[in-house]
């Protein structure tokens, strides 16, 4: 059963146009990486994301703590990097520690 913090996330599953700068970790932080993002869900208990950008897949797995109240994002990419990321959503924003801006590709 999903728990109400994990119903809202809902919000984002689909096909989306992604475009992500200004990130702490990549090479070059003022280059926008551009790709497509799949969101789905996985079981009941998270929400994953699968880019597809420049060649590269990147894959994140959101999920929410009752214990504080707060959703996390564990990432990993094809180069073997594992990252843990703060995230919010409001219901209409979805937001972490880096620019990422998401554009729904039409269905």
């Amino acid at each position: 059963m999903r728990s109400e913090a994990m119903q809202r996330l809902d919000a984002l599953v689909g096909r989306w146009r992604a475009s992500m700068h200004e990130a702490w970790f990549l090479p070059e932080p003022d280059v926008e990486n551009a790709g497509i993002v799949v969101v789905d869900w996985w079981s009941d208990a998270f929400v994953t994301f699968h880019w597809h950008a420049d060649g590269a897949d990147l894959q994140m797995v959101c999920g929410h703590s009752g214990a504080d109240n707060s959703y996390h994002a564990l990432y990993h990419d094809e180069r073997g990097t594992d990252r843990l990321f703060a995230m919010t959503f409001d219901g209409a924003t979805w937001r972490t520690d880096y620019q990422l801006v998401l554009e729904r590709v039409a269905a």
